[in-house]
């Protein structure tokens, strides 16, 4: 079975970018605007500094130091996450605070991918929302994806995330971080206009992807007609490109 997934983005040059170059960005995991993505908390040799009391001088002591030491390591694992690359899809097309935050207050789009026909050289999962941060012994020599990379705080879950991980590329004499990959055409399902756009504009859009031999269905985001209430619809566009037969 197919796993299909949404990317809510703003309509600038990086979008346009991905879907007319089919090129796909995927960002360090170091730079997200929540600082304790990738972030987990340590532990060495099995021991946290939770484990230490503070109302005991000589616990309060023994935590600072372990503390101290976990912090120590942990620049040596940034080094190594940061060279991953992740890109962020959601499960739904249709949640108001993703097309507010991520696309442009619905000026952006949806685009919506099949997953399992990107190609790249990782693997896509399911965020796991938990109360409790995740903890990771800073005492091992190798990076547990599921603790890093895989577990957010329950105040995110809104976001239905899929995130895909891409391995670090192995290029010999790299100095950067290879960060974007080019993606097989028929990955690109769908595009959805937010709600903000003006038939002129999506219209004018869609002709630019017949020009630019992009074939793929098209939506637009509305309100219900009920105005009572803040649900969104997607709405299929009258006409559709679709491939023309030969």
């Amino acid at each position: 079975m197919a796993t299909f997934a949404y990317k809510y983005c703003p309509w600038n040059k990086f979008t346009k970018m991905l879907i007319y170059n089919r090129i796909m960005h995927f960002s360090d995991p170091l730079t997200f605007n929540d600082r304790y993505d990738c972030q987990p908390c340590g532990a060495y040799n099995g021991i946290t500094p939770e484990d230490y009391s503070w109302d005991i001088r000589e616990d309060a002591n023994k935590r600072r130091k372990l503390l101290a030491k976990i912090e120590a390591e942990r620049p040596k694992f940034n080094e190594q996450v940061s060279k991953y690359g992740v890109a962020c899809f959601s499960k739904s097309c249709n949640i108001p605070k993703m097309w507010a935050h991520y696309a442009d207050r619905n000026r952006g789009v949806c685009l919506k991918f099949d997953l399992d026909l990107l190609g790249f050289r990782g693997l896509h999962k399911d965020m796991l929302y938990s109360d409790k941060r995740q903890i990771f012994d800073f005492a091992s020599k190798e990076i547990d994806e599921s603790v890093w990379f895989f577990a957010k705080s329950t105040d995110w879950q809104e976001e239905q995330e899929i995130r895909y991980l891409v391995y670090p590329p192995k290029k010999k004499d790299a100095k950067r971080v290879q960060r974007n990959f080019r993606y097989p055409k028929d990955a690109l399902i769908e595009i959805i206009f937010g709600s903000e756009w003006t038939f002129d504009q999506w219209h004018d859009e869609m002709h630019t992807l017949i020009d630019n031999d992009i074939y793929v269905k098209l939506a637009f985001m509305e309100q219900m007609i009920d105005q009572r209430t803040f649900e969104y619809k997607k709405a299929d566009i009258d006409y559709k490109v679709t491939v023309p037969s030969n």
